[in-house]
């Protein structure tokens, strides 16, 4: 079971590199567009053998944490490195920050397998998947290196990547973090997470509707309609609905005219990221009240702590943010780039943008702002992919105008009445 985990695990790395390197062969770079030609057809072979588990060790937990943010951090930095030919040492520091990880993740599940010594099974368990996945890295990387020599040798040399550069450059804070984390701390982080759901989820669960005279929550499945969202290179491509761009979710921009839903699919991906426990919880940064002032006065993650301990009453532990952030197990969303009217204001914060996801590799990241006024501060766009916030549609405008009548009266015949004559 557990050779089947690291061949998923495996190949949500090799498709995140891919995807990365597709994201920024808008250069037109002839060895880029041979190296995703290379990912796209490369075949992950079923293994004759990997890692076993002691009998009496329930599988399902022990997959769990192979299969999670922590594991496919480490492991998607060491396809990175051994596609680069990083020194022995940063293999040596993942394979310790691994086997560390799996100290403070699974000794509790052994414990309950009545095992002699939970802590060592653990870290051998560690040992034995991490290697078991070096090698098939290792093997992926000579098959390159046999299919064009030269391709491989310029990615040593140039590392045309800068999504790949970045994720080195994140090795050591990354492993540094994991290395010290311990069974009590993996806990609070644990905890916090669930906690944050929990205030995320009520906070961005309702809108509210304009009303002069009483301020009212509906719930946001009661009165949301998701426009569609068309990339913004191919006009005349497929329309994605909400659920599509969210699975699409790396380096995003939906772009709007004023009053289109940006910020309300801000909302509506948080609370849908709040609800979820399978995917990444989503932080929300409203870039009008990080870039309040001459300048912005925290980082973006002393700003995300602040906003968790004063708004939604949930305080991180320490390091936990940034924890879940090297590890990919928490995405940003930032609303509102258009509301800095300073041409000079948007451009810096654009930098500021830049250099937060060259920080944090692994998170996933998206930016809202208007059309009118983007490319004066546009975001790289071998990095970012934009996409058009649409116009509803006929279908789409008449379930807005009936949702919203409904919030008048319970009796749904009447909400349709008032939609139809609207």
């Amino acid at each position: 079971m557990l050779a089947e985990v690291a061949a998923g695990v495996l190949v949500e790395a090799i498709a995140g590199t891919a995807r990365w390197l597709r994201r920024e062969s808008a250069r037109g770079d002839s060895a880029e567009q041979a190296l995703i030609r290379w990912f796209d057809t490369y075949e992950l072979t079923p293994p004759e053998s990997g890692p076993t588990l002691p009998d009496g060790v329930p599988e399902e937990p022990v997959a769990e944490f192979f299969r999670g943010d922590d594991s496919q951090a480490v492991l998607h930095e060491l396809l990175a490195a051994r596609l680069t030919d990083a020194p022995e040492s940063v293999i040596a520091q993942l394979r310790q920050a691994y086997t560390a990880s799996a100290r403070a993740a699974l000794p509790p599940v052994l414990a309950t397998a009545a095992q002699p010594d939970p802590d060592a099974l653990a870290e051998g368990l560690a040992e034995e998947f991490f290697d078991h996945c070096d090698l098939r890295i290792a093997t992926l990387v000579g098959q390159l290196a046999a299919t064009d020599a030269v391709l491989v040798d310029r990615i040593r040399q140039q590392a045309f990547s800068s999504r790949i550069t970045a994720v080195l450059g994140a090795i050591e804070r990354h492993t540094r973090a994991l290395s010290l984390r311990d069974s009590e701390s993996l806990a609070a982080d644990q905890a916090f997470v669930a906690a944050y759901r929990r205030q995320a989820a009520f906070a961005h669960g309702s809108l509210e509707p304009p009303d002069f005279e009483r301020r009212r929550r509906v719930p946001i499945e009661a009165l949301h309609v998701s426009p569609g969202f068309k990339r913004d290179e191919d006009p005349n491509g497929p329309t994605l609905e909400l659920p599509e761009l969210e699975r699409a979710l790396d380096r995003t921009v939906p772009l709007g005219d004023p009053g289109c839903g940006k910020s309300t699919t801000s909302q509506v991906l948080v609370h849908r990221r709040a609800t979820d426990p399978t995917t990444p919880v989503a932080f929300l940064v409203v870039l009008r009240e990080f870039a309040a002032g001459d300048s912005p006065r925290q980082s973006v993650v002393d700003h995300i702590e602040h906003r968790l301990r004063t708004h939604y009453q949930c305080p991180a532990p320490p390091g936990a943010v940034e924890r879940l952030l090297l590890s990919g197990a928490a995405s940003v969303v930032f609303d509102g780039l258009d509301e800095l009217v300073d041409g000079t204001r948007r451009r810096e914060m654009t930098e500021v943008l830049e250099l937060f996801c060259a920080r944090y590799p692994l998170a996933r990241v998206l930016v809202t702002s208007r059309i009118v006024g983007y490319d004066e501060a546009r975001l790289d766009d071998r990095l970012f992919a934009c996409f058009r916030l649409g116009a509803f549609s006929v279908q789409q405008a008449e379930e807005y105008v009936e949702k919203w009548f409904a919030q008048e009266g319970p009796d749904p015949e009447e909400a349709r009445a008032g939609a139809r004559s609207s």
